[in-house]
């Protein structure tokens, strides 16, 4: 591992550090780097559903009038365009609070990853 890695640096900066330190930053850092990678194939994999849904939506307005897709629309009960957009933004918290299709633990436990990180660690 690089000491230029910006989470808990100052550990590398220690005077005599600990190998057994050192093992334990880089482990936290090969964590980080992997929930990063896990995070970039969600977020790959949001866009792709996004697609199909585009693709779906396009072909079932070939097939049906804008007043029935309306009318569906309204007897879901749900608000169509919300709901992909949730789910494609990975929004599944919010989803859960809108609707009754979810338990409330998922809601509590699980939301969706926030754009801003911080890793004040080192306070």
């Amino acid at each position: 591992m690089q000491s230029n890695e910006p989470v808990m640096r100052w550990v590398t900066q220690l005077p005599e550090v600990s190998a057994v330190f050192l093992r334990e930053r880089s482990a936290g850092l090969d964590l980080m780097r992997a929930a990063d990678e896990l995070e970039r194939q969600a977020w790959a994999k949001r866009a792709e559903a996004n697609r199909v849904f585009e693709t779906l939506e396009v072909r079932v307005r070939e097939h049906f009038t804008d007043a029935e897709i309306k009318t569906a629309k309204e007897r879901s009960g749900l608000d169509e365009d919300d709901l992909v957009a949730r789910l494609v933004t990975g929004d599944f918290a919010a989803h859960a609070e809108a609707t009754s299709e979810f338990s409330s633990d998922y809601s509590a436990n699980n939301s969706a990853p926030s754009k801003k990180r911080s890793f004040d660690l080192g306070v």
